[in-house]
C-alpha cells in the first residue's frame, strides 16, 4: 500500500501561512496551530489522506491520531521523540537580528507578536545573511 502524506515537516513561516489561511477559513485549511506550538514544525507530525487506512498501522508505531479534532494528523510520541519546539521560531530570530542589527528581537523561541511582526517583513526567497555557526 502507499500511503499519501499531505504534510510532514514546516518551517515557521509555512506554519504562519497556514494559521493565518486557518484563521481566516481561505484555502480550505480548516485547523493550524500558531508558529512554534506545531509538531510539524519538529518533524514530529504528519497528515495523511487515508487515517482510517493507516490508524492502527501508525499506532503500532508510537504515532498518536489526533482524532476528531484533527482526524488527518498523528503525532509521533515514542520514546526517542525529541520535542525541540520552537528551535525554528528562534533560529528566525537569529536570522532576523543578523540581517537587521537595527531592529533586532529577543531571540527566545517564543513566538511573540514581535516575531510575527518581523515575519510579515521577511523575504520569501530567503535574507541574504545565511546562518553561521560561532
Amino acid at each position: 500500500k502507499t500511503m499519501t502524506v499531505n504534510s510532514a515537516l514546516r518551517t515557521v513561516a509555512q506554519q504562519y501561512l497556514l494559521h493565518r489561511w486557518a484563521s481566516a477559513k481561505r484555502c480550505g485549511i480548516e485547523l493550524a496551530t500558531p508558529p512554534g506550538e506545531s509538531n510539524h514544525e519538529t518533524g514530529l507530525a504528519l497528515d495523511i489522506a487515508e487515517p482510517g487506512a493507516w490508524r492502527a498501522a501508525l499506532e503500532a508505531q508510537d504515532f498518536r491520531w489526533l482524532g476528531s479534532i484533527d482526524k488527518v494528523h498523528f503525532d509521533y510520541v515514542g520514546a526517542d521523540a525529541s520535542s525541540r519546539s520552537s528551535v525554528d521560531v528562534k533560529a528566525f530570530q537569529q536570522l532576523w537580528n543578523r540581517n537587521h542589527p537595527d531592529d533586532l528581537l529577543p531571540e527566545t523561541g517564543r513566538y511573540s507578536p514581535a516575531t510575527e511582526q518581523r515575519l510579515e517583513k521577511a523575504p520569501t526567497q530567503g535574507f541574504p545573511q545565511g546562518p553561521h555557526c560561532k
